[in-house]
């Protein structure tokens, strides 16, 4: 019997020859079945191999490619449930993102692909399962009221207010060439501002962080600027603490900070 039979029961036997579904690996003492159900109502298991183990399920290869996309969104949210309570159980674990399929090739199970995997990366496996130990993901992302910094722009320039002056007593025509003008120092302005703040915050939030990566800024709701949004690898001894600085951030009215987590480490594996 080999290893992934020897934790399912016999009224369950399954076929070892479809595709398997992985949602991490792991370290820590292994259990035969979760709690949760995977995608579809299927079983969750995990296989031991060495001192890891995966945790799977059943999964054809075009199993998700026959969803509809509400489907695929509910059941990221059942991933995601899956690695939450693995992370309940488990020393440290290491998450694949929503999808991972393996299939069989050349002759070989996916369930041998996986052991092979595993045993040609232990190593590296460790050593990341190590770097995470004890830590968890947060999300950092810090807004600017732009409108209001453009405000207080206008009201502490000099520059600024000869432009509008200017534009007060110009013609029609070099008014508009004044107002073109007054965007781009205007614009300029607020990214010196908004680089000047993400500075401060960035030297802040890496005393609390023991990784941090920085994400792409996304558009934002009108009048604000996202001038930060930061995946932080954080310990859960400072988690708090870096709760508190970030709640001293939003105190001032001009930045609106949204924290979440705690997450698995997606972004450091």
């Amino acid at each position: 019997m080999n290893g992934i039979n020897a934790l399912k029961n016999p009224e369950d036997a399954y076929c070892v020859e479809e595709g398997i579904y992985v949602y991490c690996i792991a370290d820590g003492e292994a259990f035969p079945f979760l709690k949760n159900k995977g995608l579809g109502g299927c079983d969750v298991w995990t296989y031991k191999c060495m001192d890891l183990f995966a945790v799977l399920q059943n999964c054809p290869a075009e199993y998700l490619t026959k969803k509809d996309e509400e489907t695929l969104k509910a059941w990221v949210l059942i991933h995601q449930k899956v690695i939450d309570e693995v992370s309940g159980k488990s020393g440290a674990l290491l998450p694949f993102g929503f999808g991972k399929v393996l299939n069989k090739r050349e002759g070989i199970t996916p369930v041998e692909s996986l052991k092979n995997w595993i045993e040609q990366n232990h190593q590296s496996l460790k050593e990341k399962l190590e770097r995470v130990r004890g830590k968890d993901e947060y999300g950092i992302q810090v807004f600017l009221d732009a409108s209001g910094i453009q405000a207080e722009l206008a009201e502490n320039s000099i520059e600024i207010a000869r432009i509008k002056n200017a534009i007060a007593s110009s013609s029609e025509g070099m008014a508009f060439l004044y107002q073109e003008k007054l965007s781009r120092l205007v614009s300029a302005e607020l990214e010196r501002k908004a680089c000047e703040f993400f500075s401060i915050f960035y030297s802040n939030i890496k005393e609390f962080a023991d990784e941090i990566k920085m994400e792409s800024t996304k558009n934002s709701a009108p009048g604000k600027k996202m001038i930060m949004n930061l995946s932080c690898l954080v310990s859960k001894e400072q988690v708090q603490l870096l709760g508190y600085l970030l709640e001293d951030i939003e105190k001032d009215e001009r930045f609106n900070v949204r924290f979440t987590g705690p997450w698995a480490p997606y972004s450091f594996v």
